[in-house]
């Protein structure tokens, strides 16, 4: 009998899905635009699609969301306002495979990793798109931290002071308020970056100064991550790629303007795997943690 996964990605106004099948290939995807948050229906309703279009034997479930993803549990999105949704209990009866969620710095840290062996086994994955996370690689592994939340810096304050931007959290100068890709395009909080072209909206004058600005509190930032955790490749992924020369320049240039002694220097490279491939990373946690198994690296 054929098997199948399911790959689900989860964002504030698009909840997107594929069928893909054990060498890593799509068969068939799904767009499923939101007019609010997403909810729990819109996941419900995409993987009741998948499902549907398929007579192979759905083997796991992978479901990448902005947030803390622990088992079964959502324990918090900021993005999607969940704290604490059991997932795989929400999804019950839709499928009976087993329900795997991952956080979607780590979903596209993984999928880009198991492809590029250009930066090795110690990289910092960030990714920037309607919010900010990250993935932490050390000698070949994802790092959990002690509560699964290793990574979560978008709501770290980089900027300080009173005329810092108030962020949806709540709290002023967080990094996702000033370095998420809709911050660094003044588009709307959650803005659905699929449906615009980021490329074209870069290049307007007021987009290139925010664009400057955001690489510069970026670089500052993770001069202190790579530091601490002497890991000197850094990653960046989400829709970042898509800001073109411009923003990776700059975060470069400013990374360099700040040597740290004793520190290795940072290199930057964009992503490319969950761009050209974006249910690549849900899909192999899923049979990773599933089946035990990888695709090449």
């Amino acid at each position: 009998e054929r098997n199948v996964l399911l790959s689900v990605i989860v964002q504030p106004g698009l909840v997107r899905g594929a069928v893909v099948d054990l060498l890593g290939d799509v068969v068939t995807s799904i767009a499923h635009r939101t007019t609010t948050t997403a909810t729990l229906d819109d996941v419900r309703s995409v993987v009741r699609r998948l499902a549907a279009a398929t007579t192979a034997r759905v083997a796991a479930v992978g479901i990448q969301v902005p947030g803390i993803a622990d088992g079964d549990l959502i324990r918090e999105s900021v993005q999607l306002g969940w704290v604490d949704v059991d997932l795989g209990r929400e999804l019950a009866g839709i499928v009976s495979a087993p329900v795997r969620l991952v956080n979607d710095a780590d979903a596209e840290a993984i999928a880009d990793y198991a492809v590029s062996d250009e930066f090795g086994a110690n990289q910092l994955f960030v990714s920037l798109s309607t919010g900010v996370g990250a993935a932490v690689i050390v000698d070949g592994a994802v790092l959990a931290g002690a509560s699964h939340r290793a990574g979560e810096i978008g709501h770290v304050p980089g900027l300080f002071g009173d005329d810092a931007p108030v962020c949806a959290c709540g709290n002023r100068g967080c990094l996702e308020e000033v370095v998420s890709v809709t911050s660094l395009l003044g588009l709307p909080h959650g803005a659905d970056l699929e449906a615009v072209d980021v490329a074209a909206l870069a290049a307007l004058p007021e987009s290139r100064e925010r664009i400057a600005a955001g690489a510069r509190t970026l670089a500052r930032a993770l001069l202190m991550v790579g530091a601490a955790l002497d890991v000197p490749n850094i990653v960046l992924g989400g829709a970042a790629p898509k800001l073109g020369a411009d923003f990776i320049g700059h975060v470069r240039a400013e990374a360099a303007r700040h040597p740290v002694r004793a520190a290795m220097p940072l290199s930057f490279r964009y992503a490319k795997t969950a761009l050209e491939q974006p249910f690549r990373g849900a899909a192999q946690f899923a049979l990773q943690s599933t089946l035990g198994v990888s695709w090449a690296r």
